[in-house]
């Protein structure tokens, strides 16, 4: 058998430095017998100190995507699949790393389905697709995060890309929260009544943060009961929603509306199947119009009574940051309600 190995040594003047062994028998083909033995050796101490420096250079460059939750991968756009995939790309995933990488179907699969045809075609555009492009990305743990893509060639003609992936749902949210805060300010400012302005802040959050529906319930002129004055809604088909509320009243306590009108605390319900017919009217419509979420916010008088109760509605996968409900809070009140 043929022996080859790396080791350590040192020369005589004690100097550190590494040889190659190699060692092979030397076959008679007559007998098949061992007749001797050829051995080499080889100063590789350069190849072993590149191969240290390359390996401490790629710990620096996993530990620096980590920090930014960056990751990157390589296209081939003639064979159409990843040939390489940085394993920060899996963490930020939460994926475990596969042989062969993931395919750009695998990719899609993560994406938000609104984002999927805006991201295929980024790579079925190349070379002539938008160099950088943001879309949101599901992850396992159910988490939606904003993705910054950027692709480009590894030079001028190649047919493969590196594209950077990088998490940027901070800054997205920040920006989010500064619309939302200028909508608000806004609304307020540049209407002549609090229904006005109600209802130009209900149409505001809703662009802003992703929901698909938004409606007002207001307290009568004897703060007995609420009911909904006005809507908002970004899909023709949420229409039934407010037709099925409308003419309905509730008292304090009754219902989730009634509840956050006595409680002046916010609600925020991720499943609306666990919610009873009587608290939430909906109920019956979810099959129909494929309603998942809902978030109530109260709205306070100077005088501390809630004056309203906003509602907001999404169907399927909402758009927006699911924090939207701790933004809102934290932008309109140290309590989580809205003042005016």
């Amino acid at each position: 058998p043929i022996i080859d190995r790396v080791r350590q040594v040192r020369d005589p003047l004690g100097r550190k430095y590494w040889v190659s062994y190699t060692k092979a028998p030397i076959i008679n083909r007559e007998t098949d017998q061992i007749a001797g033995l050829v051995s080499v050796e080889r100063d590789v101490s350069d190849r072993i100190s590149m191969e240290n420096r390359l390996r401490d250079s790629e710990a620096g460059l996993r530990h620096a995507e980590r920090l930014a939750r960056l990751g990157h991968r390589t296209w081939d756009a003639e064979k159409k699949r990843f040939i390489s995939w940085s394993a920060s790309i899996y963490e930020f995933c939460g994926l475990d790393m596969q042989e062969g990488g993931i395919t750009l179907d695998e990719w899609l699969a993560l994406v938000h389905r609104d984002d999927r045809s805006q991201v295929k075609q980024q790579y079925d555009n190349l070379p002539n697709s938008q160099t950088g492009f943001t879309y949101q990305v599901r992850l396992l743990d159910g988490r939606t995060v904003h993705a910054r893509e950027l692709i480009e060639p590894f030079e001028e003609g190649s047919k493969l890309y590196f594209s950077t992936v990088q998490d940027v749902s901070d800054l997205v949210r920040q920006q989010q929260e500064l619309r939302l805060f200028l909508s608000i300010t806004r609304a307020i400012a540049e209407s002549t009544t609090k229904e006005q302005a109600l209802q130009r802040l209900l149409r505001a959050v809703c662009e802003i943060a992703g929901w698909h529906y938004g409606a007002v319930w207001m307290a009568d002129d004897t703060d007995q009961r609420c009911q909904p004055v006005s809507y908002w809604h970004g899909k023709t088909e949420l229409q039934t929603l407010y037709q099925t509320v409308s003419g309905i009243t509730c008292e304090p306590g009754e219902g989730i509306v009634g509840r956050v009108w006595q409680s002046a605390s916010r609600e925020y319900h991720m499943d609306l199947n666990q919610l009873r017919a009587e608290e939430f009217p909906y109920r019956n419509l979810i099959p129909e119009t494929g309603i998942s979420q809902a978030a109530y916010f109260p709205v306070i008088r100077t005088d501390g009574q809630v004056m309203a109760v906003l509602e907001f509605i999404a169907a399927g996968d909402i758009r927006g940051d699911p924090a939207f409900i701790e933004h809102f809070s934290k932008l309109t009140s140290p309590r989580p309600s809205l003042h005016l």
